[in-house]
């Protein structure tokens, strides 16, 4: 500092600032089960942060669902407490690592969880057998139904009445 003359003044300073986050972010993985040709739709992810005022609309969540196929997570929750959903639906079954990353705005804070997803078939109904008969068959099993049912019939008669 400079008097320069009486009542006045000059000065200079210098230095470095440094401003860091003010919040982190910790993801926990997930497993969860999925069919084949079926929509899942569900929690992915959980995700906490030190910033207990954050709220859910603050974060983005990308869900890369192991099969070659990326879409937007859902976050919920509050209180430094959230969730991350989403909807797919696989076309095979197998594991498939599941990778949700997610960042508040400006990407100054992320956390990624390594989730897995479990894929069965599709359960197929019972199917029943169709007999091939054809028309020959069928007319050849509808003449033994008859003619079991007649011979059926005489037994019965001829077992009632008495001999003379």
């Amino acid at each position: 500092v400079a008097e320069n003359a009486p009542g006045t003044s000059t000065g200079n300073a210098s230095g470095t600032a440094t401003i860091t986050e003010g919040d982190a972010l910790s993801a926990t993985a997930m497993t969860f089960n999925a069919t084949t040709g079926s929509p899942f739709t569900g929690t992915v992810a959980t995700f906490t942060d030190t910033a207990t005022a954050a709220v859910a609309s603050n974060f983005t969540a990308t869900i890369d669902w192991g099969d070659g196929t990326t879409s937007t997570g859902t976050v919920v929750g509050g209180s430094g407490s959230f969730q991350v959903s989403g909807t797919h639906t696989y076309a095979a079954p197998g594991q498939y690592a599941v990778n949700v990353t997610i960042s508040d705005p400006g990407g100054t804070a992320t956390a990624a969880a390594a989730s897995t997803a479990n894929v069965v078939p599709a359960a197929t109904p019972p199917t029943t057998p169709t007999p091939a008969l054809g028309s020959a068959g069928a007319a050849l099993l509808v003449g033994m139904v008859l003619a079991f049912g007649v011979w059926r019939r005489r037994a019965l008669t001829r077992a009632r009445t008495p001999r003379a």
